[in-house]
């Protein structure tokens, strides 16, 4: 499957390169390229109007049905820094490197090489032969990626690198805002269990503030219907530790959290993973923070119960 996937992605670099011809930048500013919402936000963060940023995945679209198109890899060609995030979602990224000509490859940040990797974990909590890619929903590996795009976007243009480096450490503190308030979140609350009737991207953030977690699916699974067996242990779960909310992702199609709060008669709120945004969250620009912000929200819902 792999080299049927690497065929196609030639094909399409070799179609893309040879109908757009040479597609020049039409401003002098850095140009920065990402696949996923954090590292866009990170990067127009740290450059606030200096470099131009661009993003691959659409708004309100599942990064694990992208594919490229001859548009998206004219862009990679043309960018000056290149931001991806690495792991399974993004295997399609090599092949298109690789089918670039040294001259044409931007400058590349491969996000995974920053930080220190979990194992990924399944639903009962064994850890697999894989690494989780959702690097970025621990807020110590966020401030990580900010303060290393920060330092890539200043080699590039060393003119501006103070300006790069104000805004970086600018948001750094931000998120270290946020942190500090999930932190007392967590802290103030006896439970420290979430259950997340959905997909579970969230084991950064989980083992960061030190929370239990069980969830319908592990990682980004694409199951879409629980085990009985799974279903019995969530509703026991929400019984015995009297959970009065469940969680469910962002632009989840997961009926998964409606059917456990009916049965239960529980609440249900939203939790983000920030690895996509809507399209009127886009049109508003809202940030990581501002997500990190309504999980905090939610997360005391979330460990709201009667033992509190």
């Amino acid at each position: 499957m792999k080299k049927i996937i690497s065929i196609f992605l030639l094909f399409v670099v070799t179609f893309a390169f040879c109908s757009c011809g040479e597609v020049k930048k039409s401003t002098d500013k850095i140009s920065v390229v990402t696949t996923i919402f954090p590292y866009y936000d990170f990067a127009r963060s740290v450059s606030k109007g200096t470099c131009d940023v661009d993003m691959l995945l659409k708004p309100g679209s599942d990064v694990h049905s992208f594919e490229p198109t001859p548009s998206d890899i004219i862009k990679i060609r043309n960018a000056d820094l290149f931001i991806y995030n690495g792991g399974e979602s993004d295997e399609w990224v090599d092949s298109i490197l690789e089918s670039l000509g040294d001259t044409d490859k931007p400058v590349v940040m491969k996000m995974t090489d920053y930080v220190k990797p979990l194992a990924e974990m399944d639903a009962d909590h064994h850890a697999e032969d894989e690494e989780d890619e959702h690097i970025w929903t621990s807020l110590d590996n966020a401030k990580t990626l900010v303060s290393k795009i920060s330092d890539e976007v200043s080699k590039l243009d060393q003119k501006h690198k103070t300006v790069y480096n104000k805004n970086s450490l600018d948001y750094i503190e931000k998120i270290s805002k946020v942190q500090i308030e999930i932190e007392n979140t967590v802290n103030s609350s006896k439970s420290k269990k979430i259950v997340v009737g959905d997909r579970f991207p969230l084991l950064y953030f989980a083992t960061e503030f030190s929370l239990d977690w069980e969830c319908a699916f592990p990682g980004c699974s694409t199951e879409t219907e629980p085990s009985l067996d799974r279903l019995s242990k969530l509703t026991d779960t929400i019984e015995k530790d009297k959970i009065k909310t469940i969680l469910k992702l962002e632009m989840s199609e997961n009926k998964v959290a409606d059917t456990l709060a009916d049965e239960t008669n529980t609440k249900v709120r939203t939790f983000y993973s920030a690895e996509s945004v809507s399209k009127e969250d886009f049109a508003n620009n809202v940030t990581y923070v501002d997500l990190m912000k309504r999980n905090n929200n939610a997360l005391k819902e979330a460990l709201s119960n009667d033992t509190n």
